[in-house]
């Protein structure tokens, strides 16, 4: 009896090592998160830049309706984009910080709804505002994912100012 209980739990040992190192083998490094990620931050950096050609002149112009549904799409995009990088797996020693720099997306993608509301009801004052602090999210938010080396999957501010 003894030793057929040694052999169960040398077997249980042998049976949990080979789980570990499956889900160790499983669970994706940092270069395999940012492989992953960039080619969906792309397709939304090409659709934005699309979305919000030209919204600049439109709000120099006074064109503010026009120039608040370009942000509204932009939000609209950036949602989606926010849904598929939530559901891309997170390396476990960053899941702090990607979680961090998802909801300071998440924050950037209502700003953008924001301004277009404000631009919608021809709020210029408000909109000025919600841009500065879009902005100013936007150098913090690329600056917790700094060393993931983004090409896509980072605001570049010139995009929305």
């Amino acid at each position: 009896m003894r030793k057929t209980g040694l052999g169960i739990i040398a077997a249980l040992v042998v049976v949990a090592l080979s789980a570990a190192a499956a889900f160790a083998a499983e669970e994706p490094t940092r270069a395999e998160y940012k492989a992953d990620v960039e080619p969906i931050c792309k397709v939304n950096t090409k659709a934005n830049e699309n979305i919000l050609a030209g919204v600049e002149g439109k709000v120099k112009q006074g064109k503010l309706k026009q120039a608040g549904r370009q942000f509204t799409r932009a939000a609209t995009a950036l949602k989606g984009t926010l849904g598929q990088l939530k559901a891309v797996p997170k390396p476990p020693a960053d899941e702090a910080r990607l979680t961090e720099w998802l909801k300071r997306v998440e924050k950037q993608q209502t700003l953008l709804k924001e301004i277009g509301q404000a631009l919608i009801a021809e709020n210029r004052r408000k909109a000025e505002t919600l841009s500065v602090k879009l902005v100013s999210g936007a150098r913090n938010t690329n600056a917790i994912v700094v060393s993931f080396g983004f090409n896509y999957c980072r605001f570049e501010t010139s995009d929305f100012t």
